[in-house]
């Protein structure tokens, strides 16, 4: 009897130990995993140097995968010319997609893609539109009292109101004051109407714009040399203003 349990606790012993072995075994292929993983990371997720490289150099410069990039000074892009970050991520050698997002005020977030190892333009990140003033204004002289600061968005959609004239898309920081006009063709099968109009606005204060004035002339039918000229006139209107980012 005593040898039997004698037997008995050694092989539990071994038993111990097979388990312990198991599980030291597992650790270490769990070790060898994690230390592969750390690799594959260090080699597709790089996190550059301040300002190691410029927009200018070409997508075959930056690594593999994606690389995160501080910049200042605007010493990354002359074009940009502000202070962020660059999220890079290039598929292959000469393909890449990159997204600069500004620290800087007012310059927002741009994007870019390639072609053939070469970089393309940057275009702006458009968000959703804010709507900023809505009614019917055209009398020079109105105030525009908007609902957000014209600092906060980088573009303004006008939307104005004469049959067939589209919208207009201004980049307000390149200038004070705004022209909105085109050219205007009404047919309805008898009397043909042209029109052409204009409305000017200028910013007055960070938050407000003012029509400075309201111009239409209408031609209809033959008489090429017979404009009506209004002033002011409800035809053309400003119904909605929206703020881009």
């Amino acid at each position: 009897m005593a040898n039997i349990q004698l037997l008995q606790g050694t092989e539990k012993i071994k038993d111990s130990y097979g388990k312990i072995n198991d599980a030291i075994a597992a650790l270490n292929l769990l070790q060898t995993d994690f230390n592969n993983h750390i690799t594959d990371v260090a080699e597709h997720v790089s996190l550059l140097s301040e300002n190691q490289y410029t927009a200018a150099e070409p997508v075959t410069s930056y690594p593999m995968g994606l690389s995160i990039m501080r910049v200042t000074g605007g010493n990354f892009s002359s074009e940009l010319n502000a202070n962020g970050t660059v999220v890079t991520i290039k598929g292959t050698s000469g393909v890449g997609f990159q997204i600069f997002a500004s620290s800087t005020s007012n310059i927002g977030t741009y994007f870019r893609g390639s072609t053939n190892e070469v970089w393309k333009k940057w275009e702006p990140v458009v968000k959703s539109g804010t709507t900023l003033w809505s009614g019917n204004a055209y009398q020079a002289g109105t105030i525009l009292n908007l609902s957000g600061n014209l600092n906060d968005f980088s573009y303004l959609i006008v939307i104005v109101d004469l049959v067939g004239y589209e919208t207009r898309l201004i980049y307000h920081k390149e200038s004070s004051t705004y022209e909105i006009k085109g050219f205007n063709l009404v047919n309805d099968g008898v009397t043909p109407t042209l029109a052409q109009a204009e409305i000017g606005l200028s910013r007055t204060s960070d938050t407000s714009l003012t029509i400075d004035r309201n111009l239409r002339w209408r031609w209809t039918g033959n008489a090429a040399d017979n404009a009506t000229m209004f002033l002011n006139d409800s035809g053309f209107n400003i119904r909605k203003i929206i703020g881009v980012v």
